[in-house]
């Protein structure tokens, strides 16, 4: 199975200690699947400039990661985060795919990765996975953001394929066993239901 890992959380040049828990998770994955990964690294005019375009980190990436950059807002308008996770990632998969189809794409973290992740999924016509570690519960905060996430656990995880006829059968047999590594967290559940509790070695995220 070629799983495409999403996240603004990992090793890169920047920061070769960033994301490390998410890097480590992905490299245990990779010996049963074929993982790839697009790191999305924030950017804004002057304020935060866009970073040279790479795929190492000092050394052999585990596993391998393309790092599109993702314009976004500092501070203001944070609902449209999601927008802009979805227009980098699609592109970005898109090119992958030219190595390889994709059979599923694995989201980081609820708010924006997963549910830009979700509109990218629906978009390229893929199955969508959320990996939920804890943080999510401020974003339920904020009305716009909070609305996104509760629709993305229903929409992505609940009925990840949207298109006629049935999905491969071995992503069936994924979607029914929800065992693995692969299946992270898939839940879609109705927001009275969530019980948002930190993830070991998630740690405090920063803020782009």
């Amino acid at each position: 199975m070629r799983i495409i890992s999403v996240t603004t959380e990992y090793p890169g040049p920047g920061n070769p200690r960033g994301g490390l828990f998410v890097q480590r998770r992905l490299a245990a994955l990779s010996r049963i699947e074929d993982v790839h990964v697009i790191h999305l690294e924030p950017w804004f005019p002057l304020l935060r400039p866009r970073a040279r375009p790479t795929t190492q980190n000092g050394y052999p990436d585990h596993p391998p990661a393309v790092r599109p950059g993702m314009f976004y807002l500092p501070g203001v308008l944070k609902g449209l985060d999601s927008y802009w996770v979805k227009k980098a990632v699609v592109p970005a998969i898109r090119a992958l795919e030219g190595e390889g189809q994709a059979d599923l794409i694995d989201a980081h973290f609820g708010y924006p990765e997963g549910v830009g992740c979700v509109k990218a999924a629906l978009k390229l016509r893929l199955p969508a996975f959320i990996t939920m570690r804890g943080l999510e519960r401020p974003v339920l905060r904020y009305r716009w953001r909070g609305s996104q996430l509760l629709w993305a656990l229903r929409r992505g995880p609940g009925n990840p394929w949207d298109r006629p006829g049935h999905p491969p059968a071995r992503l069936r047999g994924h979607a029914r066993s929800r065992q693995g590594a692969a299946s992270v967290a898939a839940s879609a559940l109705p927001s009275a239901n969530l019980a948002l509790r930190p993830a070991v070695g998630a740690g405090r995220r920063a803020s782009p």
